[in-house]
């Protein structure tokens, strides 16, 4: 998981499109740490959030916190 988030800041920060707010290496950090399975659990387990409601709010704020407007 951690490889994957790095590699899609990695391609970000490549396309000069990662927001200037977090160095990629930060990013991928708290990327990985947004995706974490524990994080999910809360949501959809704890929280009652379906999969689509998951899905959809994590890629929103992704995009808010890493790309550039």
């Amino acid at each position: 998981m951690r490889e994957g988030c790095e590699a899609a800041i990695d391609a970000l920060a490549r396309d000069k499109t990662l927001t200037r707010d977090h160095a990629p290496k930060e990013a991928s950090d708290i990327l990985w740490t947004m995706l974490s399975v524990r994080n999910w659990e809360q949501l959809t387990l704890e929280c009652g959030w379906t999969q689509e409601k998951y899905i959809a709010t994590l890629k929103a704020l992704a995009r808010r916190i890493f790309v550039r407007p």
